[in-house]
């Protein structure tokens, strides 16, 4: 491994890298522009997870091993690099690391170009699978749609599939047809207003599909939440991925209807602001003269006692 290599200025206008940065976020394209030094001459990289993020990003300890293969699935994706997960290798493209790094000695020099060969077929492989699902699946609707032509009564379609809409019981996943949740989130992630990282959003969306929530679901609390946010005093959109996470969980409650707005933070707001703001929501200020009353409020700052500290009652929320 060698301990330095040259970056070009290009890379700051490269469009696969700033595509990367669209798409996974800046910790993606940092990751990608730090692993450049690390590469060995053959233009490789380790692509076991763990290893690559103890080697190029150590001290990164707010982030974890599902953010760099987040932010390698991405690259990947694009060909930036072509991932090989069973060798646990990482390949750059060997016409773009060579020439800048023109000091390697020719007989050092590796053609890469195999590797993304390879990745191009197993991706095309991949996208014919599910072309010959969908393709499949018409079918079965045609043969359906012509049957309920005949004058015996048709089926409905929840008694074709009554799990289709079924909610995963607790501990268990269902296995969704990731091309059509995939097309899905980009029409949540569009809703939603493209806030924060998409990669992460993405993964969550996977995941709260493969805990039985439905596109509708999802789609419902996006709108609930992106308009609240929209009204003259709403507060500032969370990051897709705050939204989306799983504890605590609240997209579901934006589904359902529920308003949080009270417990919204602004940024012209204290800390004093919003604790006021949540000890209400709970019921906290009962018989209080105002909205600014705890332990004692306004009302005692009038009668000319000493200043009071703006809180929750003592142990309030300890109970």
């Amino acid at each position: 491994m060698s301990r330095r290599r040259k970056i070009s200025t290009s890379i700051s206008t490269d469009k696969l890298v700033n595509q990367l940065a669209r798409d996974a976020g800046d910790f993606a394209a940092l990751l990608y522009t730090w692993m450049i030094p690390h590469a060995e001459d053959s233009a490789s990289i380790t692509g076991d997870v763990e290893e690559l993020m103890m080697m190029v990003v150590p001290g990164f300890r707010h982030r974890n091993e599902d953010d760099v293969a987040t932010a390698l699935e991405t690259m990947d994706g694009i060909e930036l690099v072509a991932w090989d997960r069973e060798a646990a290798v990482v390949y750059f493209d060997s016409e773009s690391f060579y020439r800048h790094q023109s000091y390697i000695p020719e007989a050092k020099r590796v053609d890469n170009s195999e590797h993304f060969r390879r990745r191009r077929e197993s991706a095309q492989t991949s996208a014919d699978q599910r072309e010959s699902a969908r393709n499949s699946a018409e079918g079965r609707e045609s043969a359906e749609n012509a049957s309920s032509l005949s004058p015996s009564p048709s089926p409905s379609p929840e008694d074709l599939n009554p799990l289709a809409d079924a909610v995963a019981p607790a501990g268990l996943e269902v296995v969704p047809d990731y091309a059509t949740v995939d097309a899905a989130f980009e029409r949540w992630w569009s809703t939603y207003g493209r806030v924060g990282s998409k990669a992460d959003a993405r993964e969550l969306y996977r995941h709260w599909r493969r805990q039985g929530a439905t596109a509708e679901e999802l789609l419902r609390a996006a709108i609930a939440y992106r308009e609240h946010c929209s009204s003259p005093s709403g507060p500032k959109m969370a990051h897709a991925r705050t939204f989306l996470a799983k504890k605590p969980c609240r997209w579901r409650e934006w589904a359902d209807g529920e308003l949080h707005g009270s417990m919204d933070a602004h940024d012209e707001e204290h800390l004093s602001d919003v604790l006021t703001a949540g000890a209400k929501a709970f019921g906290f200020t009962e018989g209080a003269d105002d909205a600014h009353s705890l332990n004692g409020g306004p009302a005692r700052d009038q009668a000319g006692g000493p200043p009071t500290r703006r809180g929750l009652p003592a142990g309030g929320l300890a109970r």
